[in-house]
């Protein structure tokens, strides 16, 4: 967990002011770090049950390192063992889970926390999390906030007691909405809060209800002083969905906002963002939110925000470790608030420099695309900066990549809303 707390430290000092003297970087690998998505390999009904076929390898292709899924103990032994036999392999190609246990809210599912170390044996020594009730409050359980509060001091005593245990962090439950404020304060009981992320469409650097510090904002009522993992974070593209519900964003949209939003919660302290998910898992047509949530579709094809995570975690990704992060001394010269900005190094000792524009692409309410805008600045780079690469996304999650001229340590570009970064050397 060192690792991750490492990177919760220095994301948070970093800022969006143009005219800085001189930017610490985070170590790149971090974003891949940041970075997990969510399945369901216990529905057996689903696409999921293509585990060989489809989500190995599907796993493999797109590079992520974290997944979140149930800790299971009730129900068929034989579905138990399949289950955790595809948790073992995801394990053995180098991916860790974080499991949801469940509680009275769910009887059905009932996690017995007196199983937890068979949980992590069985799921192959893998897990980094074990993770209270998921949205307890949507259960329609009047007791769920009594239920809660004393499972989950059961559950970080169960965890945290077991020696075997030691390198298993306790996440809270992810209680939904204003309800979720009568759990109370629970952070005694946890190591990392949780929250659910989902704008309605709104683009990941909006403020007021339903941004990220709305939500913030709502999770310190019940993990005051403890950091928080977005357990699940996503948008849809059931384009006919009726309203008021869940909002829709189209899918060139959500490639757009996709990176985006791995960065904006890395930059703001987010220990870690689990997508929302990696395959549909149902298939009840275009005025359903629960089948197009997936980076993948029901039938097996990619989405374009599947290629744009790929492309995220493949230009960010490191095997090289970089314990000390140089600063780099740059700036930029528009005033534009709307340029956000991040800095990271490679191993290599180059840095990677991450811009894009934080505004809306897309208006939920009227459900209309927003033109793009765009803005010129030029960046003033140290003279040991001679060489800069830009990597530039697009709708289709793909990038393109070309030489950027640098002339008398300047470096003249367009910021857009699409994800541009620019390694420099």
């Amino acid at each position: 967990m060192s690792s991750i707390a490492g990177g919760l430290t220095s994301a948070t000092a970093q800022t969006a002011s143009t005219d800085r003297p001189a930017t610490q970087a985070l170590a790149s690998d971090s974003v891949v770090d940041q970075i997990g998505v969510d399945i369901h390999l216990s529905f057996f009904n689903t696409p999921y049950n293509k585990f060989d076929a489809l989500v190995r390898p599907a796993l493999a292709e797109l590079g992520v390192r974290h997944v979140r899924d149930g800790a299971l103990t009730a129900g068929n032994s034989g579905a138990l063992n399949t289950y955790y036999k595809r948790l073992s392999a995801l394990a053995a190609d180098g991916i860790k889970s974080s499991l949801v246990t469940f509680d009275a809210t769910t009887p059905a599912y009932l996690t017995d926390l007196a199983k937890l170390d068979d949980v992590y044996n069985q799921a192959g020594r893998a897990v980094e999390f074990f993770e209270g009730a998921n949205e307890p409050n949507l259960k329609k359980n009047p007791e769920w906030a009594n239920i809660g509060r004393e499972r989950q001091r059961e559950l970080y005593q169960a965890a945290h007691g077991n020696p075997d245990l030691a390198g298993v962090a306790v996440i809270g439950p992810s209680p939904w909405g204003p309800s979720a404020q009568q759990l109370g304060d629970i952070s005694a009981n946890v190591d990392f809060g949780n929250w659910h992320i989902y704008s309605g469409g709104q683009y990941p650097e909006a403020t007021g209800k339903g941004s990220l510090g709305d939500y913030q904002a709502q999770a310190r009522g019940l993990y005051s002083g403890k950091p928080v993992v977005a357990t699940e974070a996503g948008y849809h593209s059931a384009m006919n969905v009726p309203a008021p519900k869940h909002r829709p964003t189209p899918e060139n949209i959500i490639a757009r906002y996709l990176p985006r939003l791995m960065l904006w919660d890395l930059k703001n302290g987010i220990v870690r963002t689990y997508v929302y998910e990696l395959i549909d898992s149902f298939n009840k047509g275009d005025t359903d939110p629960e089948s197009n949530f997936g980076l993948i579709r029901y039938d097996g094809t990619r989405r374009p925000a599947f290629a744009a995570i790929k492309n995220l975690i493949g230009i960010f990704s490191d095997s090289g470790a970089v314990p000390h992060p140089q600063s780099l001394d740059w700036s930029q010269s528009s005033k534009d608030d709307a340029i956000q900005s991040m800095l990271f190094q490679r191993s290599d000792g180059s840095f990677l420099l991450a811009l894009w524009l934080g505004v809306p692409a897309w208006d939920p309410d009227q459900r209309t695309e927003i033109p793009s805008r765009t803005v010129s600045t030029d960046l003033t780079l140290p003279a040991t900066i001679s060489k800069a690469t830009a990597v530039e996304f697009t709708d289709e999650g793909m990038v393109t990549s070309h030489d950027a001229v640098i002339e008398g340590h300047r470096l003249s570009l367009t910021v857009k809303d699409t994800l541009t970064v620019i390694r420099l050397q």
